[in-house]
């Protein structure tokens, strides 16, 4: 979130980051207004992810809506910077077990 503010790239142009934090996967399961609200940004702009002890940038999921007010999410996939593994893979069990961040970036250039 120390990443929010006005940056210029190698070439000199600037852009603003906001990122926001949206509710995490917290055990497989997301309140529905919030997972309204991630559904809705997934389409539009990069979502980050933690979990498993290192970031990914999640780019699906697979959902059930719950039967009372709770979103049950079956699946995701992620595009993982790290060398050691696919770069666009499903999220492991283990990681949807997890409570993990969800930051949303809004990437925008300025004049």
């Amino acid at each position: 979130m120390a990443a929010a503010g006005i940056w210029k790239d190698a070439y000199g142009r600037r852009f603003l980051l906001q990122p926001k934090r949206l509710s995490d996967l917290s055990h497989g399961e997301m309140p529905l207004a919030e997972a309204q609200t991630l559904i809705s940004r997934i389409t539009r702009q990069p979502i980050l992810c933690g979990s498993a002890g290192h970031t990914t940038l999640l780019t699906e999921f697979t959902y059930v809506d719950g039967v009372f007010s709770r979103l049950q999410i079956r699946g995701g996939t992620v595009r993982d910077p790290w060398s050691g593994s696919e770069n666009l893979r499903p999220l492991s069990d283990e990681e949807l077990k997890t409570p993990a961040y969800l930051i949303a970036l809004s990437i925008r250039p300025l004049p």
